[in-house]
């Protein structure tokens, strides 16, 4: 150490970058408090660098040297030294997001040899450590840091060989001509290129063909590869590099289809059966087939001129076969886009049509596979046996019915106009009787064209002498196909790590699974319980486990591996799921009971990192490992070393490994299963394994999965498709014809109406609403459409007149960097912290933080917010450039009016919000009948649409008294008995709950504490849950950050309160949102208190009317059902109903508490109090619903199926049928902007002479 203390000076003494500088440096006494703090920030850096300590003690001094830094940096003003250490310390974290906003900005720093000692005027550290020792090219220190910097902020944004080549390539090209550049940024470049299909070359004495490089040989194979691909004209998609592929004894040549030419090149349109039209450029023809490519180069069309009449299956049949191996998660059948129709007419000009053609053809698309020129004979026997254990022969073997695809390395088998079902004797018995099999089946088939079996289409090759004796013992050597053998994450020649040992199936890996097995027996699982077993290769372990019973599910960093073992899983048939994930880049996991690491953590590159993320992901940690491990992972062509231990002992080893995972310690060593590996068992605080709560039976209670529709043959949904469209065009003509009459008197003011959504229902109130508004105002209107590319919407949008838009997808042009980084830096932190600064959250004091938080939850299925990924900062993000157009929207139009059908979630909140800041009142709709809700203020807009004020109400309750009592008691009675169609009948607002089916079961109180296993003698308490990720702030205040916080924060509090029992209800629709994390889930952690309870999942609502003392709930409809029985309602939040004095609304967590605590001695409520809630029911399920005479009678929820023929007939009917002067919602929307009321009325209430527009008059 030098004489001065400092550690700084001498290992910077050893850097050659630093030499220019350290006279300059050493000269620097200072006693700022910023350079005393720095330079002690770098001391310790650098001792924490020179001494070895274990991973997890040098992680925690990382992050402590990481605050430090970061204390510094918040001074602001701060020297780039500061930065460049501070990124250099993220990038070791493994924070990437933080490396990206850290140094990026250094890169538009003008960093010149004249000004660099000013710049860097403090001692500095590269970004990357691989720079420390690196010379500096032509003695320009500018370029040098500036090369480090780039090339950092590439390895941030894709670590992994598998990364966006697009948006890599041109980063990657500045660093190429940095004179600085290594090798290793040559080699992702040039993988960036070929990836893209740009042919690459080296010269002479290039690094590359050097023979020190040990893979010089496979470069110089695929630069000639690509530049010669690159010179046929007729390569059709971009190839990715490949290895090059092993030639096995014997292989199969492949070619393309030979068809005649076409009369001419003209394109033709394919109507879709997705409802949109694809355009083809023809290719070529045979007799019975035409044959295109769409005119994006994406998709392969065959259309059927007319069916051949040799072959098993037509173009429909051969769509509906392909179908369903997709069905079954086949890997070697090509995935089918959907199929089509094609005018026959307009193929006159492009080939000869048979006589008597039909007017519309079918059209079948698939992906458009390029192909290697020939496929190893082991390649083509493992695809025909995954499809045959799915239950499928392909029959008909040919050069061009086969493809190795070049960018999956998979044989895929095209055309499967011969494929027929196999019968179970087929699929079960040994390959070589199959194989077998199926050569005669083939042979007598063509019996009169002298066919020579299976293979009569390559000359010369014959099953018993070519093809059964180059099997392994009668089995399929997958180690020899392409597909195994392009894999990187095994170093071993065969590329397989595990030995296989199936019927049909072998591979000699490097070593056997028996071993483990022996030692895995020994531990204990449960039936049902998850699995996620890391680092799986093929999938053997999972296998294994699979055959315990287990809920399995394998990941691996290796695409190709992840498809091979998908392969080997449908051949098996034990339906184990897999996924391509690198541990390093994974955001979450997901939830299981016990994660399985196999020799695989030591070869991630961020160890606790990756350790913390797998313990927040189960109970169990499962990991074999041994005392001294040196790790190594792939990374574009080569391979890196990522982490490394040294253990003295056994003792030691346990130790330093639990420490990797907060919270676990260790149950159980099973002591060495092969090559000193030792298999740890680690469980949350070292409690006994008793798997999961719940076993496979008894989660099926809870976890339900959506009805899977009925097949239909695709002649069936050919005339469905076109029995819908002829009903859209005859709306769209009648209600072109309907609102012509409707025309702007001026052009000066428009109604800006939201069209974001295409279902009927919404579509059609939203346009007939601005109509109205048009009509009144006698103003034009402007419409904001999803794309301009949507013809569907498009076409409705005319048929109302409306024909200057805005579109949602130009949202993000405007978004600059800075806002970018600016979104980034407000959200820092964790847990509450972070959700705290999202909910204050706000873009040009426009409040969205609650809009973001409730879009991420609805689009990620997440239930709370936790941390700062990708999907919350790109919601975020997004949120500016909703503002920035609809903003631009009101500064460059006069507008009267605005017209949404929500004013939830940022696509439709930002709009509403924004309007209102410009004084644009916003008409707010809600089905049906329909409710209209207008907000002038931004205050408002967190109030319930349904929401009913004090005057309002005063109005009905005084007025019509006996009618709104009795209208809801009515309402409410045909909620309760399951009786929708009479609530229809009735005028009322459709409120139809699945809690009250018929099909649900009566409880007496002694069944249900029976059945959940509470006291019967303490009072019942129902805490009744929410969809976690169903917008919970859509309303204007809450006591928690969301439904999932209060849930979990009001369980905790009430395993105090044992005098009474609690009883979680989980919410009927839960089934219907991608949720990850249920009621039961959270009810799961307070399992073992008696006096807390899961409610039967089959009961019937009405059973909790008869003995539940009170319920809890934050906004839900349970408040208004059970106040409707006199059972006292405790609130987390404002509900629609709050407010009307029939519940407990606490004002803070203080009182909410309290009255928990308090809760038993709550009275029920009184009649008077009870007619109250009746009186609101039928206000706000009636008074307030105005029926419109062009709207369908339609389910308006997303997971209720509808008829779309039916809804667009009914539809043109009444368009056609009615005048919009004829229109009871016309006449209400009328009156409510005449008296600038909150609500639309219905009009029966305007003419009763009882009306007074003074109640409602803002």
């Amino acid at each position: 150490m030098s004489d001065s203390g400092l550690v700084w000076l001498d290992q910077f003494a050893d850097l050659p970058f630093a030499q220019p500088f350290l006279a300059q440096w050493q000269e620097k006494k200072s006693a700022e408090p910023i350079w005393l703090a720095y330079e002690q920030a770098l001391d310790s850096y650098l001792s924490l660098q020179k001494d070895m300590q274990f991973v997890a003690d040098n992680y925690r001094r990382l992050q402590v040297c990481r605050d430090d830094l970061e204390k510094i940096y918040a001074l602001g003003d701060v020297p780039v030294s500061t930065r460049l250490l501070l990124g250099r310390v993220y990038f070791q974290l493994g924070l990437y997001r933080s490396v990206v906003g850290c140094l990026e900005p250094l890169t538009q720093i003008e960093l010149r040899p004249e000004n660099a000692p000013s710049v860097l005027n403090w001692p500095f550290l590269p970004p990357l450590a691989d720079y420390d020792h690196r010379s500096v090219a032509q003695g320009d220190i500018s370029q040098w840091l500036n090369a480090a910097l780039l090339e950092t902020l590439e390895l941030c944004s894709g670590g992994t060989s598998y990364i966006d080549t697009e948006s890599h390539l041109p980063r990657l090209s500045r660093i190429k001509q940095n004179p600085n550049c290594s090798f290793f940024m040559e080699t992702r470049l040039a993988l960036c290129a070929m990836r893209l299909g740009k042919s690459i070359s080296f010269g002479a004495d290039s690094q590359f063909l050097h023979s020190d490089n040990p893979n010089h040989e496979v470069w110089r194979e695929l630069s000639s590869r690509v530049s010669a691909a690159n010179r046929k004209s007729n390569l059709l998609s971009r190839p990715l590099p490949t290895p090059p592929r092993v030639t096995t004894p014997l292989e199969f040549p492949i070619a393309d289809l030979q068809y005649l030419p076409c009369r001419s090149n003209r394109s033709f349109v394919i109507d879709c059966d997705d409802g949109k039209i694809l355009e083809v450029l023809p290719l070529g023809y045979t007799d019975y087939a035409l044959f295109g490519r769409s005119s994006d180069q994406r998709w392969f069309v065959k259309i059927e001129l007319e069916p051949h009449p040799l072959k098993r299956n037509n173009l429909l049949q051969e769509a509906e076969i392909i179908r369903e191996l997709n069905r079954l998660g086949c890997i070697s059948c090509p995935t089918l886009h959907g199929v089509g129709s094609v005018q026959s007419s307009t193929l006159v000009d492009v080939c000869r049509l048979p006589k008597g053609a039909s007017e519309t053809l079918p059209a079948l698309l698939l992906p458009y596979l390029s192909s290697q020129p020939a496929v190893g004979l082991q390649d083509l026997l493992f695809t025909m046996e995954e499809q045959r254990k799915l239950g499928w022969f392909h029959a008909d073997l040919k050069p061009d019915n086969i493809r190795l695809c070049p960018e999956t390395q998979v044989c895929y088998l095209i055309d499967y106009d011969q494929a027929e079902p196999l019968e179970q004797p087929q699929i079960e018995m040994p390959l070589l009787d199959f194989l077998r099999w199926a050569d005669d089946r083939v042979r007598a088939k063509y019996s009169r064209f002298k066919f020579n079996g299976l293979f009569n289409y390559f000359p010369g090759i014959r099953l018993e002498q070519d093809i059964l004796s180059r099997l392994d013992q009668g089995r399929i050597d997958i180690g020899q196909t392409t597909l195994f053998r392009s894999a990187e994450t095994t170093l071993n020649p065969s590329k397989i790590y595990h030995t296989i040992d199936l019927p049909n199936i072998v591979a000699h890996g490097e070593r056997t699974l028996e071993a483990r097995m022996r030692l895995m027996d020994l531990v204990r699982f449960f039936p049902g319980e998850r699995v996620l077993d890391v680092g799986c290769n093929s999938g053997l372990l999972c296998a294994y486990l699979a055959s315990r019973e287990c809920e399995v599910k394998g990941i691996d960093l290796d695409p190709c591996v992840i498809r091979g073992a998908k392969m080997l899983s449908n051949i098996r048939g034990d339906g184990i799921t897999f996924d391509c994930v690198d541990l390093d880049r994974a955001e979450e996991l997901g939830s299981f009971d016990t994660v399985m690491l196999f020799s695989v953590l030591h070869h991630t590159q961020q160890v606790l990192r990756n350790a913390e993320l797998i313990a927040k992901s189960c109970k169990r940690v499962i990991i074999e490992c041994r005392l001294h491990e040196q790790g190594a992972k792939p990374v574009d062509g080569r391979w890196i070393t990522t982490t490394a231990w040294s253990y003295e002992d056994v003792d030691h080893l346990i130790k330093g490994v639990s420490e990797f995972f907060p919270g676990f310690q260790l149950l159980n060593n099973h002591g060495q299963a092969d090559r000193d590996r030792y298999v740890l068992e680690l469980t949350r605080d070292g409690e006994a394994w008793s798997g999961s709560i719940f076993t496979e039976k008894e989660r099926a209670k809870f976890i339900q999965v959506k009805e899977q529709p009925a097949t239909i043959s695709d002649e069936e949904r050919q005339a469905k498709n076109k029995a819908e469209n002829e009903a859209l065009r005859l709306f769209l003509l009648h209600n072109t014809q309907r609102w012509a009459k409707i025309q702007p008197t001026r052009s000066d003011q428009c109604v800006i109406v939201e069209l974001l959504v295409g279902h009927p229902g919404y579509f059609i109130a939203n346009a007939v609403l601005a109509k109205y508004l048009q009509q009144i105002y006698g103003c034009n209107i402007k419409a904001i459409l999803p794309n301009r590319k949507d013809v569907y919407m498009h076409a409705l949008a005319e048929s109302y007149g409306i024909t200057d838009y805005y579109y949602e997808e130009d949202i993000g042009k405007l978004i600059t960097k800075a806002q970018q980084l600016s979104m980034y830096e407000a959200l820092q932190g964790s847990g509450s912290e972070l959700r705290n600064a999202l909910l204050e959250l706000k873009v040009n004091d426009i409040r969205v933080g609650d809009l973001i938080y409730d879009m991420y939850l609805r689009n990620t299925g997440n239930v709370t917010v936790d941390r700062l990924d990708d999907q919350l900062l790109q919601s975020a993000i997004s949120a500016i450039g909703y503002y920035q157009i609809y903003n631009s929207i009101y500064r460059a139009n006069s507008v009267v009016a605005t017209v949404v059908g929500h004013t939830v979630y940022t696509r439709f909140g930002i709009l509403a919000r924004v309007s209102v800041s410009h004084e644009v009142p916003v008409y707010a709709k809600k089905p049906s009948p329909l409710l209209v809700r207008k907000y002038t203020r931004p205050d408002e807009l967190q109030e319930n649409q349904r929401a009913v004020d004090a005057r309002e109400f005063a109005y009905f309750w005084d007025v019509h008294h006996d009618h709104v009592v009795a209208k809801g008691k009515e309402h409410l009675s045909n909620q309760f008995n399951s009786n929708a169609s009479s609530a229809g009948r009735s005028g009322m607002a459709l409120w139809y709950s699945e809690a009250y089916e018929d099909s649900r079961k009566l409880y007496t109180r002694t069944e249900f504490c029976e059945a959940v296993g509470i006291d019967p003698k303490k009072p019942i308490v129902v805490l009744f849950s929410h969809t976690f990720p169903d917008a919970p702030h859509s309303f204007r205040s809450w006591l928690f950050d969301d439904y999932y916080q209060w849930l979990k924060q009001t369980l905790t509090h009430v395993i105090g309160i044992d005098r009474v029992n609690w009883v979680v209800k989980p919410h009927p629709d839960d089934k219907y949102y991608n949720s990850k994390v249920s009621a039961e889930m959270v009810y799961e952690a307070f399992a073992s208190y008696s006096h807390i309870a899961l409610a039967p999942a089959d009961i019937n609502n009405q059973s909790l009317f008869d003995f539940t003392h009170a319920i809890v709930t934050v906004t839900g409809t349970a408040g208004i059902e059970f106040a409707s029985q006199g059972i006292p309602v405790i609130l987390a939040g404002q509900a629609h109903y709050s407010g009307h004095g029939f519940t407990h609304e606490p004002k803070s967590l203080a009182d909410y508490y309290q009255l928990l605590s308090d809760v038993a001695d709550l009275s029920r409520l009184s009649p008077s109090v009870v007619d109250r809630v009746y009186a609101l029911v039928a206000i706000q399920f009636y008074c307030m619903r105005v029926p419109c005479v062009y709207m369908p009678e339609m389910p308006l929820t997303p997971w209720e199926s509808y008829d779309r023929t039916e809804v667009w007939l009914q539809a043109s009917d009444r368009v056609a049928r009615y005048e919009f002067g004829e229109d009871p919602f016309f006449q209400s929307v009328l009156v409510q902007v005449a008296v600038d009321a909150k609500h639309a009325i219905r009009y029966e209430y305007h003419v009763s002479g009882d009306f007074r527009p003074d109640f409602i008059a803002v």
